[in-house]
């Protein structure tokens, strides 16, 4: 792999991942990667330790992170990278959080009444404190001897048709842009061809959206060239990476999916651009209505 190769979309035990920041740097050392940005659902936590470690390791770690959000019912994921104002997107997510583990305590009621002996506190030790999520549930699942593996939970127990699932708070597309340029940071479409719905690009350029997220491992070759039309009339950064997961997508593999250094490079031009215009951002309307919703 060329020496410039870089992955802006690598997930960390501190989401839903399976390995830990360190971990993570050391694959992506092995696999040759230059740098990598690491974009936990939700929360800050991998990519801080991440980027401290950095230097220790010797290697180049972009924070960064993956905003859940919902359109109609439709998830729709936006990256922020080079955040810098973290005091205003935290108290954010620190609410989500609190309404996620709220969702948590839910979906284990669920499970006790289907015969399923699992606890809080049991999910609470596999997140090891950080963002709370099905991973978690089913990861208590497999350590409890309940079933034999994560995959087999979410497919019986706590996927998205499960007896057991329960929705997860979300902002609004919108709000998670609004909120990632409040914070300094450069807001970024992940995997559009998820979504499968340009118009939603088109808005959220409106917004302030400035990239997007062209090469990603479920995109056809037909997606890529669509998308990168798209960044190029709409002046948008492309970018890409793998979504690493480790054990719950043992399919990916770190640095399976790669653009150039010169994307980090547009990423941090752009974060310098942003700081310097929204000192007074107006997002006061985004943020709290999360908080109040809350």
């Amino acid at each position: 792999m060329g020496k410039d190769r870089v992955d802006l979309h690598v997930h960390t035990t501190a989401s839903d991942g399976t390995y830990s920041p360190a971990e993570v740097i050391e694959l992506a050392k092995k696999a040759g990667l230059a740098a990598i940005a690491i974009t936990d659902h939700d929360t800050l936590s991998g990519a801080i330790e991440g980027v401290k470690l950095s230097r220790e390791m010797k290697f180049e770690v972009i924070g960064g992170v993956e905003l859940s959000s919902d359109l109609n019912g439709t998830d729709v994921h936006i990256l922020g990278y080079l955040i810098t104002r973290y005091r205003i997107i935290q108290k954010v997510l620190d609410e989500l959080q609190n309404l996620r583990s709220t969702r948590a305590e839910r979906m284990v009621r669920k499970l006790n009444r289907l015969g399923i002996n699992i606890s809080i506190e049991d999910v609470l030790r596999e997140a090891r404190g950080d963002s709370i999520g099905r991973p978690h549930i089913a990861a208590a699942m497999v350590r409890r001897g309940i079933v034999p593996s994560t995959r087999y939970a979410f497919r019986y127990y706590i996927g998205d048709n499960g007896p057991a699932y329960i929705p997860k708070p979300k902002l609004t597309p919108i709000q998670a842009v609004e909120l990632i340029l409040a914070s300094g940071g450069v807001p970024v479409m992940a995997h559009p061809g998820l979504t499968e719905n340009d118009h939603i690009i088109e808005e959220l350029v409106k917004h302030g959206l400035r990239g997007l997220e062209v090469f990603y491992p479920m995109h056809d070759e037909g997606q890529i060239e669509r998308y990168l039309e798209m960044a190029e009339r709409e002046g948008l950064i492309v970018t890409g990476g793998s979504d690493f997961h480790g054990a719950t997508k043992p399919d990916i593999q770190i640095g399976s999916v790669t653009v150039g250094y010169e994307s980090i490079e547009r990423l941090r031009k752009e974060a310098e651009k942003i700081w310097n215009s929204t000192s007074n951002y107006d997002t006061i309307s985004a943020i709290w209505s999360v908080l109040e919703e809350g």
